[in-house]
Parts: C-alpha cells; structure tokens; sequence
C-alpha cells in the first residue's frame, strides 16, 4: 500500500518495481497506490500484475496526472518472445484503475484482456485499448468519460458500459458492447472494423436504456475542519490530566469516506455520473 501526495515532488516518487513481462503472472504481492486529491506532472508508470491505482477525491478531476506522455497504463508485454516485436496482451489481467483523470500526450493505453476494469475516469485524450499488432481479448470500462477516441485496435469481447465517447470509437474485431453510454456511439452491428469487409468487421450490441446501473464503492480522502487552533503565542494553559490536552498539529488531519453510490434506473441509469450528489455516505467506522 502507498499513498502519495500532490505536495511531494513527483522525481521523488517511488512506485514498486514492474515489468514489461510476464514474469509477475503469478505472485503474492498484492499492491494499492493511492492518490490525495491534487495535481500529479511528469509521471508515467506501468501498471502491473495484482495492482490498483486508485485516485481518492469526491470527483476524478481531483486528481489529475497532467504534463504526461502516457501517465498511468498498460503496455503489450514480451515484446521480445511474444510475436516481436508486437507482443501480447492475452494474459495481460489482474489490475485496475479508478477514479482520476489524465491527459496523456500519447493517450491512454489500456492493453488487457479481461480482470483489469477501467472505472470512474476521465480520459482527457484517446484511449488506445491496443499496442501495434499485439493480441488482445476483451474488458470492461464503466462510468467513464473519454474526450477522444477509443481505439479498439484488434479488441474483442469489450464491454463499454455508461461511457461518454466523446469521438467515437473505431477498430476493434467482434463482441464489443455499449451499455448506457452517451457521445458519439457506434451504430449496432455497422460493422465498421475492417476496410472493406463487413463481414469481418467488429460486432457491435447497444443497449440505451439499462433497466439499472450498479456502481462499484469508491473512497474519499477530505480535510477535517478541526476546531482545534494551535495557541502560537505565551498563554499558558494549566491541565491538570495530561490526557485532557487536544491533539494540536501544524499539519492538515484527513478523514476517509466510502462512497457507496445508490442504485439508479431510467433516464439516471445513463452515461457517467461523478457528482456524487446520490451516494451513501459511510465513516470507516460503520463499514
């Protein structure tokens, strides 16, 4: 577990150490880095096997990974053995990110298949879900806005689920899904993957109107608003019990919140919400 914060200069963070291989598929290590509200420059980093990269404000504009090449990603791994000098991303799982935005100038690339979700973002550029020729096979993006492209590339078996496309999307092969997304949505079965050939091109399902949407808990990092002052001048304050003297600190105190979104129907159950104006409330004493 790690937790970073926008005041630390960003050459000073350490992320763990991952690969551009497979080498981790199979691993104890278990990793969550997590990231106050703020402003993230210049930082590009992998995200690995078992590892989730979690953005902890009310909104994922409120923490931004800015000034970046690719930010946070996923390349094709085994470039060198698998296919080179594409790669693969088939057994590319087992990771996740939430909750942030970033605006990468290379866009975002996301090369999974499956068990590696893509949830609450906002992605200030395209989204490549490809790497060159590597194979890939199938994910799942939700409550997402997208100002560019999504790129399917060779993608199968994807499900978008209320994502704003704010381009469109192209590529992909067959068994992509649109489920309550908004924007620029492809038309179902248009067949449009492949020059020339319908026949092989992606086959596209849309559902407009879900019956419900179910989002997954996020967490809240906020600043208390202490009513404790530290007392910088000479007063001096007389207790007889030790224990009785406020907790006085020069630093900011920070509460976590779990955000448990309510279940929505209807016109609701469309496209992403990040406004939070519906959610469940909950201390981390009560969950």
């Amino acid at each position: 577990l790690a937790e970073f914060q926008e005041q630390n200069p960003s050459s000073n963070i350490q992320f763990p150490e991952f690969t551009h291989t497979s080498a981790k598929h199979f691993s104890n290590q278990r990793t969550a880095l997590l990231f106050a509200p703020g402003e993230y420059p210049n930082i590009d980093f992998e995200v690995g096997y078992y590892t989730s990269v979690i953005g902890l404000g009310e909104s994922p504009d409120d923490v931004q990974f800015t000034n970046c090449s690719k930010g946070p990603h996923v390349p094709a791994l085994d470039k060198f053995t698998d296919r080179p000098p594409n790669g693969s991303g088939l057994n590319t799982f087992w990771r996740s990110v939430e909750n942030f935005a970033t605006n990468p100038a290379e866009g975002m690339h996301w090369v999974v298949s499956q068990a590696a979700p893509l949830r609450r973002l906002h992605v200030q550029s395209d989204l490549h879900l490809f790497d060159a020729d590597s194979w890939v096979s199938g994910g799942v993006a939700a409550n997402t806005v997208v100002d560019g492209k999504v790129n399917f590339g060779g993608q199968q078996q994807w499900v978008m689920r209320n994502v704003h496309l704010g381009e469109g999307a192209v590529g992909g092969a067959w068994n992509l899904v649109f489920v309550g997304c908004t924007g620029a949505v492809p038309k179902e079965g248009d067949g449009a993957g492949r020059d020339n050939d319908a026949v092989m091109g992606p086959s596209i399902s849309v559902e407009n109107t879900p019956g419900s949407r179910i989002e997954k808990p996020y967490i809240v990092m906020k600043q208390k608003q202490s009513p404790i002052r530290e007392n910088r001048g000479t007063q001096r304050i007389n207790v007889s019990n030790q224990s009785d003297l406020p907790f006085v600190s020069d630093h900011p105190l920070y509460e976590f919140e779990l955000r448990v979104p309510r279940i929505t129907s209807g016109r609701d159950a469309l496209g992403p919400k990040f406004d939070g104006e519906d959610d469940y409330i909950r201390d981390f004493r009560r969950v």
